[in-house]
């Protein structure tokens, strides 16, 4: 119930944040099926959201496993769907170990036809072309391969035209779906390294963005026109402490434009229970 809650107050904060975003390729998601969606990572967590607040459905996400070494954190990210991922590189020795768990879970939900989110570069960076990738998705895809799970591997990029400007235009392409059906054998010694060629391959075409903003042909319109610019001004005093309090702690960090859309999430009941009460004071 948390998750939906959530989720719905999030897609109503992207339209005060985000001045114009855009879907294609979205007849390459099966409805039917498991699907392991592998996202382009230029802006942190904001990356995430496109997809998960505007599919209709759950979007398990894997996120760095860090966050979740403390039980009350580790409780509420799980809460939000949200699986950890471990990486070597933040000095964790027994990233391989853990992450087993983690592997093991996203199986059993693709038995259950779920979609899961992994970023493959395994890094956030803001950059404008893909970067070389990591395992993770070749393991997950390989180890539902071999169950028989008909597990559809889809390539998404996320592109933006700035990363930290407000009113900002976002472009969420789905690329089209890597199956078992176009690796001739996934056991062989190279599988890795042919499986993350062709994700790559498929990444590079969607990212940067092939429909330049404007030229998306499923976008929010004049809806989203009116809640961004009714946002501006109901909700000035909000957005300035949003900004000024993601400036103290992420700025120039590649967690900024998160930092600031999440502290938007955050104080929005406050602030218009605030106005409620405002209203009952002197209205």
């Amino acid at each position: 119930m948390l998750y939906f809650i959530i989720r719905n107050l999030i897609k109503v904060c992207l339209h005060f944040y985000i001045k114009r975003m855009g879907w294609a390729g979205l007849e390459n998601i099966p409805k039917d099926k498991p699907v392991l969606f592998c996202s382009t990572h230029s802006n942190s967590f904001l990356d995430a959201l496109p997809v998960a607040s505007y599919l209709g459905r759950p979007v398990f996400e894997l996120a760095r496993g860090d966050a979740f070494k403390k039980p009350f954190w580790s409780n509420i990210l799980y809460g939000f769907k949200m699986l950890p991922i471990f990486r070597q590189q933040d000095g964790d020795a027994n990233s391989l170990r853990k992450n087993e768990k983690t592997f093991e879970d996203c199986q059993e939900l693709f038995r259950q036809k779920q979609f899961v989110m992994i970023f493959p570069e395994g890094i956030c960076k803001h950059q404008k072309q893909v970067l070389p990738l990591k395992k993770g998705a070749v393991v997950m895809a390989q180890r539902a391969w071999r169950e028989g799970l008909p597990v559809h591997v889809v390539p998404v990029g996320v592109y933006y035209d700035s990363f930290s400007k407000w009113g900002k235009k976002c472009d969420v392409t789905f690329g089209k779906a890597i199956q078992v059906t176009d690796f001739q054998d996934i056991e062989q010694k190279d599988f890795a390294k042919e499986f993350n060629e062709k994700l790559s391959e498929n990444l590079k075409n969607l990212f940067p963005s092939p429909h330049n903003f404007e030229k998306n042909p499923t976008h929010w319109g004049w809806i989203g026109k009116i809640l961004y610019y009714a946002g501006w001004l109901i909700n000035a005093p909000l957005y300035l402490a949003a900004w000024l309090l993601a400036k103290k702690f992420t700025a120039k960090t590649v967690f900024f434009d998160s930092a600031t859309l999440g502290f938007i999430v955050i104080l929005l009941p406050f602030y218009y229970l605030m106005l409620i009460g405002l209203y009952f004071v002197f209205g």
